[in-house]
C-alpha cells in the first residue's frame, strides 16, 4: 500500500545518509543516467550545501597553511649567512585583520612617506652600518631610559640599544616611535639597507681590481682569492682563523700586526676586505671563510667610538682623514667642529674692522650732534 502523499514530500525533504552518499559528482562527464537521479530539487540543494561545507572547510584549511608559512618565513634578513652564530626563534606577531587599525594607519601613507624612509634607510646604511641586530625585531624595542652610550659594546641589548636610537633618531622628523610597528615601514627600511647593501658589494669586488691593481680574472674566481689574498685579510696560519684586527688590507702600511696609527686610514679597505675573500655574498657570517663580518665591524665601531670618547690622538687622526676623504664639503665634522661658514670677502672686512682704532668720546659725541643735524 503506497504511504500518502504527505508522507512522501517527508521523506523527499530528509533524504537518508545513504541517499546523499550515493549523489552523482556532477561534471563533463557525467552520464544520463546521474544526470536523471539530480532532477530532484532536493537532492541538488544537498550537493549545493556539501559544496559549501566543503569549500569552508578548504578555505580554513588554507587559512592555518598560510598562518604556518607566515612563521616559518617571518622575514629574517640574511638568513642564510647566519651559520656562523645559533638562530633565535622569532616572536611572531598575528596578522591583523584587514579593518585593524595597523592597516588603516599603512593604508594612510603617502609617497612622500616612503620616500622619507627609503633616505632614512639609506642613511642607516652609509652612517650607521650595513646590517641590523635581529631584523625588523629591533623596531619592536622600547627606549631604555638608563642606557649608556659608554655602555653600548658591553652587551647585547645594549648593541640593540644603540642601533634602535640610531633608526629613532633617523625616522622621528616624520614618524613617532609607535609608526615604527607598521609593516611597510619597516618592510621599506629593512628593503632599502638589504638593496644598499647588495650594491655597495657589488660595486666594491667590480672595483677592486683598479682599487689594488689585481686581475679582474683573479678578483671573480673565489679559489683564486683564497690562494692569494687570505693573508691580506687577516689569514692567521698557527690558529687556522681570520683575525679580526691584525689584517694588511685594514692598515696603510702593514708593520706585521695591529697599529693604532696606520689602521682604518683608508675607509674602503673595510669593504675590500670582503671582496679579496672567498666569500660571494656580503652576510653577516662569510658562507665559505667564517669571517664575522657583522661582529668584526662592531668591534671596529667600538674601537672608533671609545678612541673619540676619549679624545686619543690616533682615533682623531681617523677621523680626520676620513673627512678629508668621504666628507670633504661637509660643513661639520665630529673632530673638527662646525666649519666657519664667512666668506673671504667677509672675513677680510672683518680683519681690517677688527685692527681699525677707536674713536675718543669727545670725537663720538660730535658724530652725534652731526647725526641730530642730519635728520633734522
Amino acid at each position: 500500500m503506497a504511504p500518502p502523499p504527505t508522507q512522501l514530500r517527508n521523506n523527499s525533504k530528509s533524504p537518508t545518509p545513504s541517499d546523499s552518499e550515493n549523489i552523482p559528482v556532477l561534471s563533463m562527464n557525467t552520464s544520463q543516467a546521474d544526470l536523471l537521479k539530480l532532477r530532484s530539487c532536493d537532492r541538488v540543494s544537498e550537493i549545493a550545501r556539501r559544496y559549501e561545507a566543503d569549500k569552508n572547510e578548504a578555505q580554513a584549511k588554507l587559512n592555518r597553511l598560510s598562518r604556518k608559512f607566515a612563521d616559518i618565513t617571518n622575514d629574517d634578513d640574511d638568513n642564510s649567512g647566519h651559520s656562523g652564530r645559533p638562530k633565535r626563534r622569532r616572536t611572531r606577531h598575528e596578522s591583523p585583520s584587514a579593518d585593524s587599525e595597523e592597516d588603516e594607519v599603512d593604508s594612510g601613507r603617502t609617497a612622500s612617506d616612503e620616500r622619507f624612509v627609503y633616505q632614512a634607510g639609506h642613511k642607516f646604511f652609509l652612517l650607521c652600518g650595513p646590517w641590523i641586530r635581529s631584523g625588523d625585531d629591533l623596531l619592536d624595542t622600547n627606549i631604555d631610559e638608563h642606557y649608556n652610550t659608554a655602555e653600548r659594546f658591553e652587551k647585547d641589548e645594549n648593541k640593540v640599544q644603540g642601533q634602535f636610537r640610531e633608526i629613532l633618531d633617523l625616522l622621528q622628523q616624520k614618524f613617532q616611535q609607535q609608526a615604527l610597528r607598521q609593516r611597510w615601514l619597516r618592510r621599506q627600511f629593512m628593503n632599502v639597507i638589504k638593496a644598499q647593501r647588495y650594491n655597495t658589494a657589488s660595486r666594491i669586488r667590480h672595483s677592486c681590481a683598479s682599487i689594488l691593481g689585481a686581475s679582474e680574472s683573479d678578483i671573480f674566481k673565489p679559489e683564486v682569492r683564497k690562494a692569494k689574498f687570505r693573508e691580506e685579510i687577516g689569514w692567521v696560519c698557527d690558529t687556522g682563523l681570520y683575525s679580526s684586527v691584525d689584517v694588511p688590507i685594514l692598515h696603510k702600511g702593514w708593520s706585521g700586526e695591529y697599529s693604532l696609527s696606520a689602521a682604518f686610514l683608508n675607509p674602503k679597505l673595510m669593504g675590500a676586505r670582503w671582496a679579496l675573500s672567498s666569500d660571494d655574498t656580503l652576510q653577516e657570517v662569510g658562507s665559505t671563510t667564517g669571517i664575522r663580518y657583522f661582529k668584526d665591524f662592531e668591534e671596529y665601531l667600538e674601537i672608533l667610538e671609545t678612541g673619540l670618547r676619549q679624545k686619543k690622538k690616533s682615533v682623531i687622526g681617523i677621523i680626520k682623514q676620513w673627512d678629508k676623504k668621504i666628507f670633504p664639503n661637509s660643513e661639520s665634522s665630529l673632530v673638527a667642529g662646525q666649519k666657519n661658514e664667512e666668506s673671504s670677502g667677509l672675513k677680510k672686512v672683518m680683519e681690517l674692522l677688527a685692527a681699525d682704532s677707536e674713536e675718543d668720546d669727545s670725537q663720538q659725541d660730535g658724530n652725534e650732534e652731526v647725526g641730530a643735524a642730519i635728520q633734522a
